[in-house]
């Protein structure tokens, strides 16, 4: 039925994107550059499919008690991009797991994907959370710099930030102690030479 194909395809998706991660750790083991595995990608559609893949961490159930949380998506279409999916995949994964650490009375977290004013893809990750002070904003992106106690590594915005830095596009943060904080992803249109 369409309910078990649906569970289905988000397992295989998580499924392979460890498998793309294991096989980034072996390579940095080993010392190999791994060549880029590039493909054109619709932001939208990678937006879309967030809501079920992070839904273990954020609905609340019976197994599962707590704080009810929603996960609102807004997929504007957007300019293709030329990335690695599980990277992205990985990369709003963070920041929606952060998003939901934000929240211990429960809250919203919306994702958005909108086309900006200069003709790049952006993906806005915002949370309805307890928000940041000006000095915790500001060392966010530090690696091993964590609000979270024994809780956190402090590894997941650094590294959501070089995703986003290797395929020429940013990753920013605002913040308002009390009233939540908003991610902003912006990429790149994929080049015409890539043949989309």
């Amino acid at each position: 039925g369409e309910p078990v194909h649906e569970h289905l395809v988000t397992i295989r998706t998580v499924a392979l994107d460890a498998a793309v991660v294991i096989k980034r750790l072996q390579a940095l083991k080993r010392g190999t550059k791994l060549a880029p595995d590039r493909s054109p990608v619709d932001l939208a559609a990678v937006a879309t499919t967030m809501r079920e893949i992070s839904r273990p961490r954020w609905e609340r159930s019976a197994d599962h008690p707590g704080p009810a949380m929603t996960v609102n998506v807004r997929a504007l279409d957007v300019p293709t991009v030329l990335v690695i999916p599980a990277e992205v995949r990985e990369l709003l994964l963070n920041l929606i797991f952060n998003a939901i650490d934000a929240m211990p009375s429960g809250g919203t977290i919306t994702i958005t994907t909108k086309t900006g004013q200069d003709g790049w893809a952006e993906v806005l990750v915002e949370d309805t959370g307890i928000g940041m002070s000006a000095e915790v904003l500001g060392r966010i992106f530090e690696p091993f710099f964590s609000t979270k106690g024994a809780k956190g590594s402090g590894l997941g915005l650094s590294v959501s930030r070089t995703i986003a830095q290797r395929y020429g596009g940013t990753l920013t943060a605002t913040s308002m102690v009390g009233v939540g904080t908003t991610f902003t992803l912006r990429l790149p249109p994929a080049p015409a030479s890539s043949g989309v």
